[in-house]
């Protein structure tokens, strides 16, 4: 009796450090999932005067949390893979946050210069054309991810800002047949409409557009 007492007492019983270590855990997925539940209820923070680099920047803060993410999951697979349920649920889900991180890590790419997106919206500035390259980056980062963290019936890839200017955040990445909306000119009239469709209305035009239209 002793001896089982001193063990409980002194000892450390694998089971529950186990599930401390998951909470802990837990902490750090809790910024993740809350970095992500901005971008997709909020606007993804994107105004006219939001410069690529700023966006690069979040995509490069999201990659480098799945990866650390990742490799305190595979820490714990490595302290208790003999837990089989709980080992191939966590093998599963670092799959798919491998997905996000590849995602943002080639949105970030597509992402990068000081000038500011809705440079052109300004009475009297041209338009500036967008790096085909870039836009090519973006869009498939951008698919990635949302294929991992929207729902099938969050967002609406056709959402409007309003109903005199009909101008269609949706159509602009996802209409096939109708390229010419992804003129530089029409790009940046939808740049400045962009601040009142949700995260989610953009995110979901992305993921249903092709990555290079040509």
């Amino acid at each position: 009796m002793v001896v089982v007492m001193g063990y409980n007492s002194g000892g450390r019983d694998p089971e529950k450090v186990f599930l401390s270590e998951m909470v802990n855990l837990g902490k750090g997925f809790l910024d993740v999932f809350v970095s992500f539940g901005d971008m997709i209820t909020g606007t993804l923070g994107i105004k006219a005067d939001t410069k690529k680099s700023e966006i690069g920047g979040y995509f490069s803060k999201i990659a480098e949390t799945i990866k650390e993410v990742k490799g305190k999951l595979s820490k714990i697979l490595e302290e208790h893979g003999n837990y089989p349920k709980v080992k191939e649920k966590i093998e599963e889900f670092i799959g798919e946050i491998c997905k996000i991180e590849t995602g943002a890590k080639i949105a970030a790419s597509g992402a990068s210069g000081d000038e500011a997106i809705g440079n052109a919206t300004a009475a009297g500035h041209g338009a500036t054309p967008a790096s085909k390259d870039s836009v090519v980056s973006l869009v498939k980062g951008i698919k990635a991810i949302v294929g991992i963290v929207l729902k099938k019936d969050e967002g609406d890839a056709g959402a409007t800002k309003t109903g005199d200017d009909k101008k269609d955040i949706g159509n602009l990445f996802a209409d096939d047949a109708g390229k010419g909306e992804a003129k530089e000119e029409n790009i940046a009239k939808a740049t400045a409409s962009i601040g009142a469709v949700s995260g989610a209305d953009i995110l979901k035009a992305i993921a249903k557009s092709k990555e290079n239209p040509n």
